[in-house]
């Protein structure tokens, strides 16, 4: 991972804001935020998600431009006693290499905790198939997808950081614990 990271800024989705800010203005008590942080030199696009619970309420934006931040956000479904779970890709640059972030906020914190899983995808994985809901499927139930160095599935707890690389990339986040829950992803460099 580099040393120093250089800053981000707030890119179209956070303009004058911030992911805490976004998060707190949404009316439902279950939602995930994500902010991504690319620390790289290409962008990321071409965003895919897959709720299996919930529905977007900011959408992902199209691109993430290098050096910028951007926030998404999804929620419960009104009048729904569920949480919100699902699964979001963006690819990285004009590689065919994709970066996945799985997410688990459960309606009942007290049986179940808060969790989320960070994984890069190669064009194979891609390829066979694991999209959407057969993706979050894996990422949420399958704990032998994370027998490499580059997937990584993490309870939520905010001062502990999740790392993955792949040897060219990594990406460091975080995920607190609340039932407006806020993913920090940083992507960056090796």
């Amino acid at each position: 991972m580099s040393s120093v990271l250089v800053s981000t800024y707030p890119g179209v989705s956070l303009h004058g804001k911030s992911v805490e800010l976004l998060s707190n203005g949404i009316r439902s008590n279950r939602t995930c935020s994500i902010q991504i942080s690319n620390h790289l030199n290409v962008p990321l696009t071409g965003p895919s998600f897959y709720n299996f619970l919930g529905v977007p309420y900011f959408n992902p934006q199209p691109a993430i431009q290098p050096k910028t931040r951007e926030a998404c956000s999804f929620a419960k479904k009104r009048d729904a006693p569920l949480g919100v779970k699902g699964v979001m890709t963006y690819q990285v640059g004009d590689s065919p290499l994709r970066f996945a972030v799985m997410f688990s906020v459960p309606y009942n914190q007290l049986a179940e905790r808060n969790h989320f899983g960070v994984a890069f995808l190669d064009d194979s994985s891609v390829n066979c198939g694991l999209v959407g809901s057969s993706l979050f499927s894996r990422m949420y139930n399958d704990e032998t997808f994370y027998g490499r160095p580059d997937r990584k599935m993490c309870p939520a707890n905010g001062s502990i950081r999740l790392w993955i690389d792949n040897g060219d990339y990594g990406i460091c986040g975080t995920m607190n614990e609340r039932g407006k829950a806020i993913i920090k992803l940083d992507i960056v460099p090796m």
